[in-house]
Formats: structure tokens, sequence, C-alpha cells
């Protein structure tokens, strides 16, 4: 998504003229290069503006569209889980390369699952 004025925008074109025009990227990740895009002469969608992103803001009780809003995984399991099956992935880095992080992965979930919280010790004694 990008815009002209929407901070939470991952792009943005600022400045007001030809010679003070620059674009700002606010995705994260040293992997993301905007120009290889703008080198192919790709169309770009429509912006987005704060209006639109306010009208679309999700109300209480209200579920977001999957297509629209793809949803990060809330877990290292789950994050494995769409690795594994990753097509696209798997096809770009290959089998032993994805292989190799889920191994890694599944040993830290392994670790994780062994160690009991402050958190459940704190829920533990309350209900205990």
């Amino acid at each position: 998504m990008w815009s002209l004025d929407n901070r939470t925008a991952g792009f943005r074109i600022l400045g007001d003229g030809p010679n003070s025009m620059r674009s700002g990227c606010r995705v994260p990740g040293a992997d993301v290069n905007p120009s290889s895009r703008l080198r192919r002469r790709a169309r770009p969608r429509p912006p987005r503006h704060r209006e639109q992103a306010e009208a679309r803001a999700r109300l209480p009780g209200q579920r977001l569209r999957r297509q629209e809003h793809p949803e990060v995984p809330k877990c290292l399991r789950d994050a494995l889980t769409l690795l594994d099956k990753s097509k696209i992935l798997r096809s770009a880095f290959g089998d032993d390369v994805i292989d190799h992080y889920l191994h890694a992965g599944e040993w830290e979930q392994q670790e994780f699952d062994r160690r009991v919280t402050d958190y459940e010790r704190v829920r533990m004694f309350e209900r205990g």
C-alpha cells in the first residue's frame, strides 16, 4: 500500500514538486527494494488516503476479510506449520534450507515448551 499523506502506509511519496519529491519506505527488512519495482515500470495500485484507512478500520466484533489483511502467525508453532507447507519458499530457497529452518524452529519450540514461564507460575499459584 502506498499513500501521499498516510504515515501508516508501507510507502509514501513526499514533497511538493519535482525538485523536492522523494519516497519513504516504512516496510521493515534489509531485503526490501522498492526501486526494483519502479525500474520495471509496474503500475502501483491507487493510493490509499487516511479517510479510507479510517473507514476500513475494524469495528469491535467485526471480522477482517482475509484477502485484504493476511495475518502473521501468532506463535512459532503456527509459523513453522506455514513454512513447512509453503511451496513458494521451498521453490525459492530449496528443501534443504527450509528443512534447516524448520529443525531450528522445532528445537526452539521444544526448549520453550520445557520451561515454566513467570506468567504460568503466577497463574497457577493464583488458582492453586
